[in-house]
């Protein structure tokens, strides 16, 4: 909603497990004024097709991201871009992360991931420098 909302992203996808949150997700969609542009979905991200997505937000255990992570590496495109917000998606490198406190004083992090940068199989087979300045190429996106 965010992305809809604030930097004017045409089409953003939400992927909720629980009704009651999806119901609540589609309700704030439609008071931030963006319900044209944002769908929430009521199902399970590992049997989502994730292979349209540029940009991909994840809030999730970081036992799941890394269930999560060979899904990513086979739906997403080169260059298609996952946020994560305070669990890291392991094995993958970010190539930025974010550390600051909320409004209620919790420490957070941000990760910045970039499909074939971040992901395991990409790192493995890539010199290490292909990582070093790659988030300042990463405009508009920036943490």
């Amino acid at each position: 909603m965010i992305a809809a909302r604030d930097f004017g992203v045409r089409r953003a996808v939400g992927v909720e497990i629980d009704e009651a949150l999806a119901t609540i997700a589609r309700l704030r969609a439609r008071e931030e004024g963006v319900g044209d542009r944002v769908e929430i979905i009521e199902g399970d991200m590992f049997k989502v097709d994730l292979s349209e997505a540029t940009i991909v937000y994840i809030y999730m255990f970081a036992s799941i991201n890394e269930r999560l992570a060979p899904k990513l590496e086979r739906e997403l495109g080169e260059g298609a871009r996952v946020v994560t917000l305070d669990f890291p998606i392991p094995p993958w490198t970010p190539v930025r992360i974010r550390r600051f406190e909320d409004e209620a004083g919790r420490r957070r992090s941000v990760y910045l991931y970039v499909r074939g940068v971040s992901d395991a199989r990409a790192v493995t087979r890539a010199p290490p420098e292909r990582l070093q300045g790659f988030a300042e190429r990463l405009s508009p996106c920036s943490l």
